[in-house]
């Protein structure tokens, strides 16, 4: 046997030794442990910051599609609209990708969202709790504690964000948006939309 066979046959034994020892911990911490089903969250005792997208373009896709298949709009939203997440998120994606006027509705709807419209944030809310108790389910099962932090947490704080760029000369005007060119970077971030929507780059 050359030397190379032997180096590469010492390579894989040790490989095998490594994997069957992953094997035998993974099965002595089940047994340990055997619920929840992922043993290394719920050993961790780790308390986690879920930061999410709650605040963007998908929500006004959701609160869009609500608003125009309810006799009544949104003032007749109910619980039963956000029933099944699934089934309502298809519907509006469908919407949203096939249906031109629709996807300026939205977006339209996305910055209601941000501006404090009454119905859009109830919409909004009930969209968010159905959806948390979805994952709910899941992070009780993985034994994590979750602190909630969306992009709407930040919200209120954006204005004087911008305010501040713009005085700093760090964001400047570019049709109707506000943006900031970083050097070596051939896009802008966007800080704000035309529309007067936070994006989120920023």
């Amino acid at each position: 046997m050359s030397g190379c066979e032997m180096r590469e046959r010492e390579r894989l034994a040790a490989s095998f030794r490594s994997s069957s020892l992953q094997m035998v911990l993974i099965r002595k911490t089940q047994e340990l442990n055997p619920t929840p089903p992922f043993p290394s969250l719920s050993l961790s005792k780790k308390k986690t910051k879920k930061l999410d997208q709650d605040w963007g373009t998908q929500f006004g896709m959701l609160i869009q599609h609500i608003a125009e298949s309810r006799d009544g709009g949104l003032d007749a939203a109910t619980d039963e609209d956000v029933s099944d997440l699934q089934a309502l998120y298809k519907a509006s994606k469908k919407r949203f990708d096939l249906e031109e006027d629709f996807k300026v509705r939205a977006r339209a709807a996305v910055t209601k969202l941000q501006g404090g419209d009454a119905q859009s944030r109830a919409a909004w809310a009930r969209i968010c709790e159905a959806s948390r108790r979805e994952f709910e389910a899941i992070y009780q099962r993985l034994g994590v504690s979750i602190q909630e932090r969306g992009e709407s947490y930040y919200n209120p704080m954006l204005p004087g964000i911008v305010r501040d760029l713009q005085a700093a000369g760090v964001a400047v005007e570019d049709n109707g948006a506000q943006v900031v060119w970083c050097e070596g970077i051939e896009h802008p971030l966007m800080v704000q939309k035309s529309d007067g929507e936070r994006n989120d780059d920023f």
